[in-house]
């Protein structure tokens, strides 16, 4: 029994169908002509193609289906309709038995000769059949079992056939294969092409022109159907609601399997779902939908899940592990006895699953396309449930819970693309009708636009060659050669070269010479490319020795960081104290706010539940193992036998039973360890601040630097070194011209000879101040001060160096301008904050405060 389309199904039927006869009788008429194979192509080019596109579940392939049965009563035509998997030709086939029992199904195993052709012929295929290597060495060859599908298209067009082609999912197949493009432009040449998307992009309509020559036109210009549309004609459900979950933590977010929470809770919502179905007693079970990442693992790790944990019968839970839909995958959708269907990525779209009202997207839904399918998946609305006057409020929507709360763009990028849709029926635009009128010495065309009733003479030729439709010939757009851009590329470049030398900014850290360019025009010649042998020749640079002056210290004080003991383990185990946290190894829940949100609709706002959300043991295991060992100088079996002793020996002073099971007393240990995640790390601190030691470290007796360096007056080498940023050099000019400061040092990074503290960090992180300064009157530390220049955009990056205390320094100055003014401050840490500690003065060097 065949469909009886909606009124806005209907409509959009004529309006195809109306297109298409224009376009007819357009070619009918070009091809009288002389020269009208030329002619026809650019009429082809400019008007075969026309694009519907419509939100999943509307009907849009039972609109093709009437269209190409309509319009194949006037016209003689082949049709080819290609879908995006080869799964889904078998239900292709099936919805023109249902709806299309008239129409002649083909197929290219079977029907490759010319005698099996008739008018209005569907031939149902995948891309895969004619668009691959495989293809081009079965269906694209002459057998003894039948044509070519090529010379099998030029042969239906010698009998007078037009091709005619619609492509289901056109930004699939279509957009993404390089050999479906050139196929659909170079072998089939359709004269009609119907293509159907749920996800519209501009860009994919201009690719396609690219690859193929189609034009397309405007979002404005194509057909298109809107989500209200399908939900006043009782197809697709009022809304959809996204379900996520918030922590009220950071810490504890770490702690919980999302994936588990949302699959639990999408159960739920598909029970009650069960129960109002039930209610109706319309004879419809319910799907749970279950996306999961693509891989065969997460498929079975869900599916045990969902039936020792969340009580589903294992004969109800199916389970699609291919890359693409399937005939299988169609049974599963419409089988009654089928509750849960686990699928990948991958097949997000190509299957139709009515009874679908829920979805628990385990992983995060970025694209909009993929949005788009996935809701898609639970839009329709079941055929039993279609012109009931009354359905409950639960039923009239769709629900996707979410593991991912942040990963959800792709779903409100599907929703905005959805809403902005706008109904339009596809234009007919002008009809040419072209006469020809032959006189007794010369010949007349004229050519005739036909809009409604009104007729007008666009153009009258006696020179019937020159006769062609306006706007058919496309606008020739001169692209630039790559010579062109290629030697505009090398001027620019030459020119670039030319001013940095002329600034003096060229590279002379680097000794290695740049190896030569690959031959091409855009290379640079080697003339413009010196390396720094001809940098310094040219400039005339030496390189000079540089002794440190008498009145500078031979050696400075750094901090060094031994090897660790073979008790290291045991020592930072030994500091970790569990007595005033026992009480979090039985917190084995927590709560969530689960966020309730209508997903086409912003004026209504997210609905808020408190739930109660059970700690995973898994991920609190794995992340206890990360706050325990983040180290890699703990031997971790000692270290973790070292800490389980050490917690069981807090229990019993505590006079807490101990579990029999040794299994419980890790499961303890891991969720405290987890809900204080710097239990570990300062006792891991603690002890290795402890083995820091404070040694000499001998100043160079010269520096060998570049000749001409700036003279300095009290840097220990006599001149600014070289490298310095503008703040440094600022800040050295302010040490250099300060009757208080007696000598100044540059503390180079990670040298023999640099100072490094270790200790503020715990013995973690080497931290190198920029100078060493000695002041008079400081009586800290042989009179010498750690100072740290930062530029204002790094200062709240590395602000935890504002902190840093030496061993032997004490504390290390961090200075550096705010705002305008042009001073330099000092800067130091409070509460975790970078705060402002007064104008830079050298006094302040003085003290150790």
């Amino acid at each position: 029994m065949t469909t009886t389309l909606k009124t806005f199904q209907g409509d959009m039927r004529d309006a195809l169908v109306a297109r298409f006869k224009n376009l007819k009788t357009q070619y009918d008429a070009v091809a009288r002509l002389q020269g009208s194979a030329e002619k026809l192509t650019k009429l082809r080019l400019a008007k075969g193609a026309v694009m519907l596109q419509a939100p999943t579940g509307v009907g849009k392939t039972l609109i093709a289906v009437d269209t190409v049965q309509s319009f194949s009563a006037d016209e003689k035509v082949i049709w080819f309709w290609f879908v995006p998997f080869v799964g889904l030709v078998g239900q292709a086939q099936r919805t023109f038995q249902a709806e299309a029992p008239a129409v002649k199904l083909l197929s290219l195993e079977s029907d490759r000769f010319t005698e099996s052709l008739r008018p209005g012929g569907v031939y149902a295929l995948s891309w895969q059949a004619v668009a691959t290597s495989q293809a081009r060495r079965i269906l694209r060859e002459t057998r003894d079992d039948g044509l070519s599908v090529d010379d099998l298209i030029l042969q239906a067009r010698e009998l007078g056939y037009r091709i005619g082609c619609v492509v289901d999912e056109a930004h699939h197949g279509l957009q993404k294969a390089h050999e479906a493009s050139t196929f659909f432009s170079a072998i089939l040449k359709p004269d009609y092409a119907l293509l159907m998307t749920a996800t519209p992009r501009d860009e994919d309509a201009v690719k396609f022109s690219q690859k193929t020559g189609y034009k397309l036109g405007n979002p404005d210009d194509w057909a298109t159907i809107t989500r209200d549309q399908g939900v006043a004609a009782g197809l697709l459900k009022e809304g959809v609601k996204t379900v996520r979950f918030i922590a009220r933590s950071g810490n504890e977010s770490k702690m919980l399997d999302f994936e588990r929470i949302a699959l639990s809770q999408a159960a739920s919502m598909h029970r009650r779902v069960k129960q109002e179905l039930d209610a109706l007693e319309v004879g419809i079970t319910p799907l749970l939908l279950v996306q999961v990442p693509n891989g065969g693992e997460s498929v079975d790790d869900v599916e045990k899940v969902l039936v020792n944990e969340l009580g589903f019968a294992a004969a109800a839970v199916h389970k699609h592990t291919s890359d693409e839909p399937d005939e299988n995958l169609a049974a599963v959708a419409n089988d009654p006895t089928a509750e849960v269907l686990i699928f990948k990525m991958a097949i997000a779209m190509g299957f139709d699953a009515p009874r679908a009202f829920t979805l628990a997207a385990l992983r995060g839904v970025r694209d909009r396309e993929f949005g788009t399918q996935v809701v898609g998946r639970i839009m329709r609305v079941h055929r039993l449930l279609q012109g009931r006057e009354y359905v409950p409020d639960l039923l009239q929507h769709g629900y996707v819970f979410l593991a991912n709360q942040e990963d959800q763009e792709g779903l409100r990028s599907a929703a905005d693309l959805i809403n902005a849709l706008r109904a339009q029926e596809p234009q007919l635009g002008q009809q040419a009708i072209l006469t020809l009128e032959v006189g007794a010495h010369s010949s007349e065309m004229t050519l005739v636009s036909t809009q409604g009733e009104e007729q007008t003479v666009l153009r009258t030729v006696t020179n019937t060659s020159d006769a062609q439709a306006p706007g058919i010939t496309p606008a020739q757009v001169e692209t630039p050669t790559l010579s062109d851009v290629s030697a505009e590329v090398l001027e620019t470049a030459r020119n670039l070269v030319a001013q940095l030398q002329g600034r003096g900014q060229l590279d002379l850290l680097n000794t290695t010479p740049a190896a030569p360019a690959a031959p091409g025009p855009a290379s640079l010649p080697a003339a413009t490319a010196p390396t720094l042998a001809d940098a310094i020749a040219a400039s005339g640079i030496t390189k000079k020795r540089y002794p440190r002056k008498q009145e500078a210290p031979q050696t400075l004080k750094t901090e060094l960081l031994p090897s660790m003991p073979d008790n290291f383990e045991a020592q930072v185990a030994g500091l970790v104290d569990f007595t005033r946290v026992l009480g979090d190894r039985d917190r084995t829940g927590t709560q969530l706010t689960q966020r309730t949100e209508e997903l086409f609709t912003e004026d209504e706002s997210p609905a808020d539940e408190s739930i109660l959300a059970q700690l995973s043991p898994s991920v609190i295991a794995a992340r206890a193992k990360q706050v325990a060992l983040p180290f890699d100088d703990l031997d971790e079996r000692e270290f973790l036998r070292r800490l389980e002793e050490r917690f069981r020996a807090a229990l019993v002073r505590q006079g807490i039973a101990l579990p029999e099971d040794d299994e419980v007393i890790r499961r303890q240990l891991d969720l405290v360890l987890v809900r204080n995640p710097k239990l570990v790390r300062e006792a891991h601190k603690r002890v290795r601040a402890a083995l820091v030691k404070v040694r000499d470290v001998s100043l160079p007796d010269a520096i060998i630097e570049p000749a001409g360096l700036p003279r300095s007056a009290r840097n220990v080498y006599g001149v600014f070194p070289p490298g310095l940023n503008k703040d440094e050099r600022e800040f050295a000019n302010l040490l250099d011209t300060d009757p208080e400061v007696l000598w100044w040092h540059r503390n180079p990074s990670d040298k023999p000879g640099s100072i490094a503290l270790w200790a503020w960090s715990g013995g973690m992180t080497g931290f190198y101040p920029d100078f060493v300064v000695a002041v008079e009157g400081r009586s800290h530390s042989d009179g010498q001060a750690l100072v740290e220049v930062k530029g204002e955009f790094l200062q709240e990056w590395e602000k935890a160096k504002a902190g840093a205390n030496g061993q032997y320094h004490g504390r290390s100055f961090m200075v550096g301008k705010r705002g305008d003014d042009g001073n330099f401050y000092f800067l130091r840490l409070e509460n975790h904050q970078l705060e402002l500690d007064g104008l830079y003065e050298s006094q302040r060097l003085k003290t150790n405060i």
